[in-house]
């Protein structure tokens, strides 16, 4: 379904924006108060997530940003050691949204951002199953994102937690060949390789330089839990980024808090679009 071109955002918008953030974004719950059980492969980010998520105390020293009158309510960075930043965003949408809703949007319905965000050229499914090492369900997803200057792969695996206490952790994180048998692996980028190829046949890969990287840096978990004035809240804490020697503009980019909050910004509300269709019943 395409939407009217006001809930669009540009390519040249999500060249200013979308540096440090996903693309998907939709999004860390605004006073999470325990630790969920959460695991991922990279352990590093294991490390950091599940630290983020203990609640407020990680956070000092932090950049706070609140709003009102916004879908989003709050944005928050704090500085890595490596010189990036663990980014939070957090809202209810302006609207009520039930919980399964919120959770499909982000689970079932990432390829609907192409129709609400013109930097996502192609968001698809590579597989599902069920991860050994995290032992939870997950799918992989593979996506083409337009920055202006330059394009970007982001291949990623997501798993679903449903907590006892009601809440959904969504995590994610880098996809690598590690993952999958070799087969897997190949299937994956042939999608990818077809996926990009056709890109190219309807001309919407108009770069001049038409370098296409990949994003290096990459994990996260959104949290969908009960709203405080609406009825649910989603929330999202992430980093995404660019080595200096995959794409230096990238790395810059991903580093620049102004750039970093306008992504999270255009990142959520492109994801409200998609929620809202999918509570009209446009996406099932």
């Amino acid at each position: 379904m395409t939407t009217p071109s006001h809930d669009r955002w540009s390519r040249r918008a999500l060249l200013r924006a979308a540096l440090g953030t996903t693309a998907a974004l939709a999004v860390v719950p605004g006073a999470a108060t325990a630790a969920p059980l959460l695991r991922l492969r990279d352990p590093e980010a294991q490390r950091i997530l599940n630290e983020a998520l203990t609640g407020d105390a990680w956070w000092k020293g932090a950049s706070v940003e609140r709003f009102s009158g916004k879908q989003y309510d709050e944005i928050r960075l704090r500085r890595l050691s490596h010189g990036g930043y663990l980014t939070y965003v957090s809202g209810e949408g302006s609207e009520d949204f039930d919980h399964e809703q919120v959770a499909r949007t982000v689970w079932d319905h990432q390829d609907k951002l192409e129709n609400h965000f013109d930097g996502v050229i192609v968001s698809t499914t590579l597989g599902t199953g069920r991860d050994p090492q995290t032992g939870t369900e997950y799918r992989d997803r593979f996506m083409l994102l337009d920055f202006g200057l330059f394009y970007a792969r982001q291949v990623q695996r997501m798993y679903r937690y449903p907590l006892p206490d009601g809440r959904t952790l969504i995590a994610f994180e880098r996809l690598t060949p590690a993952f999958t048998d070799a087969a897997t692996w190949r299937r994956y980028l042939a999608i990818r390789d077809r996926a990009e190829q056709q890109a190219r046949a309807r001309g919407d890969l108009r770069s001049v330089f038409g370098s296409i990287v990949e994003i290096d840096i990459l994990f996260g978990v959104f949290i969908v839990e009960p709203g405080q004035v609406h009825t649910t809240r989603i929330s999202l804490v992430a980093e995404i980024g660019f080595t200096s020697d995959n794409s230096w503009l990238g790395s810059v980019g991903s580093k620049i808090p102004p750039v970093i909050k306008s992504g999270l910004r255009g990142g959520f509300d492109a994801s409200v679009s998609v929620c809202r269709a999918v509570k009209a019943g446009s996406y099932r």
